[in-house]
C-alpha cells in the first residue's frame, strides 16, 4: 500500500477513526507513516531514522529503550562515540520537528530515550486493544484501522531494524486474520452474509493458503444466495495451491465443498458463531445456469478439482500462511495411508508420515551428524570425533528431533557418500557435517547444516574459533552453540532456545534442563517427579538459570491441577513461589508471566491470570507456548472461540506442536458447542493419545454431548482404570470455571459419561 502524503490526507481524520483528540498527537503505522496535530495538520519529519525512533518507541510496551540499544536498533552497530552522537542528532532533530521545546512528548535521560505515554495516539496499539475484545463493533473499529503493512515502504540498513519490522508486521498481521475470523463469524451469525463474505475475503488477501476460510465461506456464500461463487472460489484457491505450492486442498476442504454443492446441512465453525446453510438435496445453479446437480467428475478430469487417491502421495500444510515464512521444515507431509514407525516416539498431533516409495520418513525434524574431518595437528581428528559425538547426544536428550545413533554414521568415515545416497540410507532430511582446524592452541571449526529435501543446499554454515585453554570447556561451548542453532533451524522454535539457553553457559545444567522439558511434556505422575530432579540439578548447578527455574515451577503447578499430592494447595504455594525467584531473576521473561498467570487461574483469581497471560503474549508474541496458556485460561474465562484462535496461532509458530495444544484445541471446541470436533481431533489418531487423563476426559464429555452414552462410559471406565481416585468435583476445583453455570454444566456431563462424582 502507497505511503505517501497524498495517501495520508485522503484518510479519515483521527477523531472519525474513534482516536482522542484532546491534545494528542495521532501517529499512524500503518500502510506507511503519517503524524498529525490535534487539528489534523500533518507534521513532516526529517528522516527515515526519526520516524523509525518515533514508531520504535511509541510500540515498545514501557514506551522506551536504553540509548544502546536505540544506535545499535537504528545503525545496526554496537554503540560507540560515533553512533551516540549520532542518536543524539536523531534526537534533536525528531524534537524539533514535533515543536517539543518542554521535552514533553519525547523524554530522556543519560541512559534511555522514550515517548510520554499521555503524548500520542497510535494506531498500532488502539488496532490491537480493539481487536482484543469481543464486541463486534469493537472488531469494525479494529479493522478501519488496519490499512496496509505496519511502516511499509520504511527501510533503513539495519538488520536490527529489519528484524524487528519483520515480526511486528507479521504479529499485527495475525492479529488481523483472527480479529476478521471472529468479525466474519458474528456477521454470519447475525445474518449478515454479505458482511461475512467481505471479511472471509479480507483473510484470503492477507493469507492467501488460509484454508479454514476457504472452507467456511463456501457455505457462506450458499447461505447468500451466490452458490456460483462457491465453485468459483474454491477453483481460485485450488489453482493457487498447485501454481505456488505444488499442492492441492485438503480431504475436509473437498468435503465442504461437495457437501455444500450438493446442498447437504453443512455447519461450519467461526470464531464468534457459526454458519447454516440449506439441508436436503435442493436443486442449485451452477455456473451456466442449470439447475441439475452438479457432476464433479468431468470437473476433477479437467484438473481443477485436485481429489485424493489411493496411496497417492499428498502434501499438506499444518499452517499454510505462517510455514510460507519459516524457513526449514515448511512443508509438512502427509501420507494418504498412515504407518507408524515402532522405533520411533509418538509423532506430535497435526503431524503425520509421508510414504515416498514405500519409505517411511520420521514425522518429526531428522538428522544424521557425519564424522567432522580433521585438519593440521594429529589431534584434529579426535577433538573434531569429540565435537560430533557432543552434538549427537545433546541433541538427542535436548529436543524432539530424531538423531541417528554415532554407530550407524561411523561407516561414512571410510566410505564417503553423497548427502542425497546418505539420507536416503539413514531416513533423515538432514545432514550435519563439519570439519576441524587444529594448529597449536588454536581450534577452527566450521558446521554446515544440509537439507537433502532441497537440491543438498546448506541451510546454515557457522565458523567457531577459539583457543584450546580448556579441551572440554572447549568442546562443551562449541556443542552447546551448535545444539541451539540446530534446535532454532529444525523445529523452528526460537522459544527453544529462550527457555532452554539463554540464562545459562553451563552445558551440564541445560541437559538436564533438556532432559526436565523432555519429561515434563509426557505430563504423567513419574515422569513429571523425574522432570522435578531433572530441574533442581540444573539451578543448583547455575542458581540463575531462569529456564530450568521456569520448569520446576511447572512441575508443582502441574502435581497440584493433576491431584498428584495430597495437599494441591502446598503444591501451588510452592509454584508460585519458584514463579516469584524466575520473575526476579527477569522480570521480561514471557514464560515467567505465563506460569504466574496460569498459577492465578488455578486459584481462581481470573482477573490477574488474564493480565499475566496477555503480559506475557504482548513480551513475546511469537512464542507459541505462552499462546496457547493465554488460550487454556482464556477457556475457563468464557471465550473458547478466542482461545481456538490463539491455539491455532500457537500451532502456526510450533509446526511440530506438542501434544497438549491438540489436547487444548479439542477442549475449547467442546466448550464452544462443537464436540464433534473434539472427537474427530482427540480420536485422529489413537496412538497420539495415549493414557492421558486431560484428552480422555474431555472425549469423555464430548461422546456424551453427542449422545454416544457407550462410548462415552469405556472412555470413563479406562479413566477411573488409570486413577482410581479420580473425581468430578475435583477436577473442577482447580482451576475452576468463571461462570458458574458452565461449571453446573460440565459437572452433570461428566457424571452422565460415567465419571464418579
Amino acid at each position: 500500500m502507497a505511503s505517501g502524503a497524498g495517501d495520508c490526507m485522503e484518510r479519515p481524520a483521527p477523531e472519525e477513526r474513534g482516536f482522542a483528540t484532546d491534545g494528542r498527537l495521532f501517529l499512524r503505522l500503518f500502510g506507511g507513516f503519517d503524524i498529525r496535530r490535534p487539528d489534523g495538520e500533518s507534521i513532516a519529519l526529517p528522516g527515515r531514522r526519526e520516524r523509525i525512533l518515533l514508531a520504535y518507541l511509541a510500540l515498545q510496551p514501557d514506551r522506551r529503550r536504553s540509548r544502546r540499544a536505540l544506535t545499535e536498533f537504528l545503525w545496526g552497530e554496537a554503540a560507540n562515540d560515533t553512533t551516540l552522537d549520532n542518536l543524539r542528532t536523531c534526537l534533536w532533530s525528531l524534537r524539533k520537528a514535533l515543536g517539543d521545546d518542554a521535552d514533553a512528548i519525547v523524554v530522556s535521560d543519560r541512559e534511555w530515550i522514550g515517548i510520554s505515554p499521555d503524548a500520542l495516539d497510535v494506531d498500532a496499539r488502539s488496532f490491537s486493544r480493539l481487536a482484543a475484545g469481543s464486541d463486534p463493533a469493537d472488531l469494525e473499529k479494529a479493522m478501519d484501522l488496519y490499512d496496509g503493512e505496519l511502516l511499509d515502504g520504511i527501510e533503513i540498513a539495519s538488520d536490527a531494524f529489519s528484524d524487528w519490522l519483520r515480526d511486528e508486521q507479521t504479529r499485527h498481521r495475525d492479529i488481523a486474520v483472527d480479529t476478521l475470523e471472529r468479525l466474519m463469524g458474528a456477521r454470519a451469525g447475525s445474518g449478515d452474509y454479505n458482511g461475512a463474505i467481505e471479511a472471509g475475503q479480507r483473510i484470503l488477501r492477507l493469507e492467501p493458503f488460509h484454508e479454514e476460510t476457504l472452507r467456511a465461506l463456501m457455505p457462506i456464500y450458499a447461505a447468500a444466495g451466490r452458490r456460483h461463487l462457491v465453485l468459483q472460489t474454491y477453483r481460485a484457491f485450488a489453482e493457487r495451491l498447485e501454481k505456488e505450492l505444488g499442492i492441492e486442498p485438503e480431504a475436509e476442504s473437498q468435503r465442504v465443498l461437495k457437501e455444500t454443492l450438493n446442498g447437504h446441512t453443512q455447519r461450519e465453525g467461526s470464531e464468534n458463531g457459526s454458519v447454516v446453510v440449506a439441508s436436503g438435496p435442493t436443486p442449485i445453479a451452477d455456473e451456466q445456469g442449470s439447475t441439475d446437480q452438479p457432476d464433479l467428475q468431468p470437473a476433477r478430469d479437467a484438473g481443477w478439482v485436485p481429489v485424493i487417491r489411493s496411496r497417492a502421495i499428498r502434501v499438506t500444510l499444518w499452517a499454510s500462511g505462517a510455514l510460507l515464512v519459516a524457513g526449514l521444515g515448511a512443508l509438512l507431509a502427509v501420507g494418504i495411508t498412515f504407518w507408524r514407525v515402532p522405533e520411533l516416539a509418538p509423532a506430535p498431533l497435526g503431524v503425520w508420515i509421508l510414504e515416498v516409495k514405500h519409505r517411511v520418513t520420521p514425522t518429526r525434524p531428522s538428522l544424521a551428524v557425519l564424522p567432522f574431518e580433521g585438519h593440521g595437528d594429529r589431534d584434529a581428528t579426535e577433538f573434531g570425533d569429540a565435537i560430533s559425538a557432543g552434538i549427537t547426544s545433546a541433541l538427542a536428550v535436548a529436543s524432539d528431533i530424531f538423531v541417528v545413533s554415532r554407530s550407524s554414521v561411523q561407516t561414512y568415515r571410510e566410505r564417503p557418500a553423497p548427502p542425497q545416497r546418505i539420507a536416503t540410507d539413514l531416513r533423515v532430511r538432514y545432514l550435519l557435517e563439519g570439519s576441524v582446524s587444529k594448529f597449536g592452541d588454536s581450534v577452527n571449526i566450521r558446521v554446515g547444516l544440509i537439507d537433502t529435501q532441497e537440491g543438498g543446499r546448506y541451510v546454515s554454515i557457522v565458523d567457531y574459533q577459539r583457543k584450546e585453554a580448556d579441551f572440554f570447556q572447549v568442546q562443551r561451548e562449541i556443542t552447546l552453540e551448535v545444539v541451539t542453532a540446530l534446535q532454532v533451524r529444525l523445529t523452528e522454535g526460537e522459544q527453544e532456545r529462550i527457555a532452554l539457553v539463554h540464562g545459562t553457559k553451563n552445558f551440564d545444567a541445560w541437559l538436564l534442563a533438556s532432559e526436565g522439558e523432555k519429561r515434563l511434556r509426557q505430563m504423567a505422575p513419574k515422569t513429571n517427579l523425574g522432570a522435578r530432579h531433572n530441574y533442581e540439578q540444573a539451578v543448583a548447578l547455575d542458581p540463575n538459570y531462569v529456564g530450568a527455574w521456569i520448569g520446576l515451577g511447572w512441575t508443582y503447578l502441574l502435581e497440584a491441577r493433576f491431584g498428584w499430592s495430597s495437599d494441591r494447595m502446598a503444591r501451588l504455594i510452592e509454584a508460585r513461589r519458584i514463579a516469584e525467584r524466575a520473575m526476579a531473576l527477569d522480570e521480561g521473561r514471557a514464560a515467567a508471566h505465563s506460569l504466574m498467570g496460569t498459577i492465578a487461574i488455578m486459584t481462581g483469581d481470573f482477573s490477574t491470570a488474564t493480565q499475566l497471560g496477555g503480559r506475557s503474549v504482548e513480551l513475546d508474541y511469537n512464542d507459541p507456548d505462552g499462546l496457547a496458556l493465554l488460550a487454556y485460561t482464556l477457556s475457563y474465562t468464557g471465550e473458547p472461540r478466542r482461545a481456538i484462535s490463539l491455539v491455532r496461532r500457537a500451532s502456526r509458530l510450533r509446526p511440530y506442536p506438542p501434544r497438549w495444544y491438540g489436547w487444548l484445541l479439542a477442549r475449547c471446541h467442546r466448550l464452544a458447542g462443537r464436540p464433534e470436533e473434539t472427537i474427530t481431533i482427540l480420536t485422529s489418531d489413537d496412538s497420539k493419545y495415549p493414557r492421558s487423563i486431560i484428552p480422555l476426559v474431555d472425549l469423555a464429555a464430548a461422546y456424551g454431548e453427542v449422545g454416544a452414552r457407550a462410548k462415552a462410559r469405556a472412555v470413563a471406565a479406562s479413566i477411573v482404570a488409570v486413577y482410581p481416585q479420580f473425581s468430578v468435583r475435583a477436577w473442577l476445583t482447580m482451576p475452576s470455571y468463571k461462570d458458574r453455570d458452565v461449571a453446573e454444566r460440565e459437572l452433570k456431563t461428566l457424571v452422565a459419561a460415567g465419571l464418579p462424582e
